[in-house]
């Protein structure tokens, strides 16, 4: 009795014989392999143009050399000069339109 009684306290340790089947890891891996495969062929047909490097259309050309300001603080100058101009021979020139503003007011009717 006291053999029965040490058994059921301790059982035996039991492992599993086996994890997984290698031909079913094989299997798995084929199965990946092909998925992979059957999703590059149908990118290949569906995109045909997209190995090709002639059918990608035309570059735009660069400009030319140098292609950075050379002097910005100059070409800010030469820029708000013109934006100037252009304010002064409006239909209505700038300082004009603020007197006759500043007389009005804003609100016109």
């Amino acid at each position: 009795m006291a053999e029965l009684d040490s058994k059921a306290r301790h059982p035996s340790p039991r492992y599993e014989v086996a994890d997984v089947s290698p031909l079913l890891l094989f299997v798995l891996a084929l199965l990946i392999g092909l998925c992979v495969a059957g999703v590059l062929v149908a990118v290949r047909i569906g995109y045909p143009s997209a190995s090709r490097p002639h059918d990608r259309g035309r570059v735009a050309a660069l400009p030319p050399s140098p292609r950075l300001q050379s002097a910005p603080a100059a070409d800010l100058r030469r820029y708000r000069a013109v934006k100037q101009k252009e304010l002064e021979r409006g239909p209505v020139p700038i300082e004009q339109a603020m007197r006759e503003t500043a007389e009005q007011g804003w609100n016109r009717q």
